[in-house]
């Protein structure tokens, strides 16, 4: 149940990471405006956090699921994307 609620909870950063760098591309495109570039470098602070809590939580869960399992969790092991 825990591993069910830790994906659910790295599939939402996933989606935050994804919502947060696509918005960040276009204020980049926009270099001239110091705003803009005040804005893109926060964005790229959240991106970072989020994307690192999603890969990390990738390796959390498979931790878990290999103590009581004995194997790397099988939707896990395919590809560091899978959620």
């Amino acid at each position: 149940m825990f591993i069910s609620f830790l994906r659910l909870v790295r599939l939402f950063c996933g989606l935050i990471a994804t919502l947060v760098f696509l918005p960040m591309l276009s204020n980049l495109l926009n270099m001239g405006n110091p705003e803009a570039m005040a804005f893109a470098v926060m964005q790229l602070i959240i991106f970072v956090f989020f994307a690192g809590l999603f890969f990390a939580l990738r390796v959390w869960i498979n931790k878990i699921y290999y103590k009581s399992h004995g194997e790397p969790h099988p939707s896990l092991g395919k590809s560091p994307w899978a959620l």
